[in-house]
């Protein structure tokens, strides 16, 4: 299976970045590779949540489904 990991530094509260980070329909305001959600369920994000997306790097356009494997709030 693929691994994507990225970093940056942000220069907000750690809660503030868990909530939009924990707040998967607004992704297409600040990933460019996503244009639009699909389906975003309801429930909280966390292990095993899962969601669809239509985006990717053009010309690798696509629907994608997400689910989440770890998830440790404020951790980092």
């Amino acid at each position: 299976m693929a691994r994507v990991a990225v970093s940056t530094d942000v220069s907000a509260a750690p809660e503030a970045i868990w909530e939009l980070m924990s707040a998967p329909d607004r992704y297409p305001e600040y990933v460019d590779a996503t244009d639009r959600m699909i389906d975003v369920p309801d429930e909280d994000v966390g292990v095993g949540y899962r969601y669809r997306e239509y985006g990717g790097i053009r010309p690798f356009v696509s629907e994608s489904e997400w689910v989440v494997t770890e998830f440790e709030p404020t951790r980092r």
